[in-house]
């Protein structure tokens, strides 16, 4: 009798030991803000539970991409308590419906990995069409004119701080200070490449504008110089 208590006490000890484990419960694995402008800033709280039996311990947070900052605000969950997960979204250089994940790593053996969802519908501000201007073989010392359309789709008015070219050859003109809500302008571009250019004649746009937020565009201008 004495030998099956004992036998009785171990088995028990062990199926204790077995079931003694952290285990990770969330709140959500998933935010998804909506429609955003681009340039703006979001986060989010993440509401780790450590529903086990013995400390939750967060081995490693990493994200999908350098746009997105994640942490912890405590690395060691004891049973029944609970910590947050810290997640900041940068909308900046992003256009359209956008999906960043947050992998948390952890000591939990039922799921040592649990991921995140963070989602977006980023909307540029201040659209100018087109995206790009391709110009092919341009004259050396003779000007050639493009058109580009900006247009503000936001619902407060726009400033147009400044815009400018990374190109002495490209000059600007008709560009408007203040574009109200749905208005539009129509902003010539002038390239005039010199017979001391380079072949090929490559720069930037940079369109400085304030709507909600502060946000610098750059239109890439490709030609090739005839001589």
């Amino acid at each position: 009798m004495r030998l099956i208590f004992i036998g009785l006490t171990l088995l028990f000890c062990g199926a204790t030991t077995s079931f003694a484990l952290p285990q990770l419960v969330v709140d959500s694995s998933l935010i998804d803000w909506g429609n955003i402008y681009s340039g703006e800033k979001r986060e989010h709280r993440f509401v780790l539970k450590n529903d086990g039996d013995t400390p939750l311990v967060i081995q490693q947070v990493k994200s999908s991409c350098g746009c997105t900052a994640a942490m912890v605000s405590s690395k060691t969950i004891l049973p029944a308590e609970q910590t947050e997960l810290r997640v900041r979204f940068n909308s900046k250089n992003f256009r359209g419906r956008v999906t960043k994940k947050v992998t948390v790593v952890s000591n939990d053996p039922q799921q040592p990995k649990k991921h995140f969802t963070l989602q977006a519908h980023v909307i540029s501000e201040l659209l100018v069409t087109p995206s790009r201007l391709s110009l092919g073989a341009i004259a050396a010392d003779n000007d050639i004119e493009k058109t580009v359309t900006f247009v503000n789709r936001s619902d407060v008015s726009i400033a147009i701080k400044a815009v400018r070219s990374t190109s002495r050859y490209i000059t600007l003109s008709n560009v408007p200070d203040l574009l109200q809500p749905g208005q539009e302008a129509i902003v010539t571009v002038t390239i005039r490449p010199t017979s001391s250019a380079k072949a090929v004649l490559n720069g930037y746009l940079l369109i400085d504008a304030q709507g909600h937020v502060r946000n610098q565009l750059r239109i890439p201008l490709l030609a090739k110089v005839v001589r």
